[in-house]
């Protein structure tokens, strides 16, 4: 039994720090993109990105079975192809 309670503290502290990295860059964001197309894009992007890594994360110890790993590349791609349009 210690085992599993190590194991879900270690991935509650991984999650945390993910909602932690999250909430520094969205201030960053907020602070210093001029555009609100840009900022909310941007924001956009580092919520999905999170979203993404607690997915892994629960896929790793079996609590998430839907987990893709293509969905990051998608995530990826889709933020390119938006970012390159509002620039344009």
């Amino acid at each position: 039994m210690l085992y599993n309670e190590n194991k879900e503290f270690e991935v509650i502290a991984r999650i945390a720090k993910i909602i932690e990295i999250l909430d520094v860059e969205v201030e960053y964001i907020k602070e210093n993109e001029e555009t609100s197309k840009r900022r909310s894009m941007k924001l956009w992007f580092e919520e999905k990105k999170a979203i993404y890594e607690v997915k892994r994360i629960l896929h790793e110890i079996n609590y998430y079975k839907e987990y893709n790993e293509e969905e990051s590349e998608q995530i990826v791609k889709g933020y390119l192809a938006q970012i390159l349009a509002i620039n344009e």
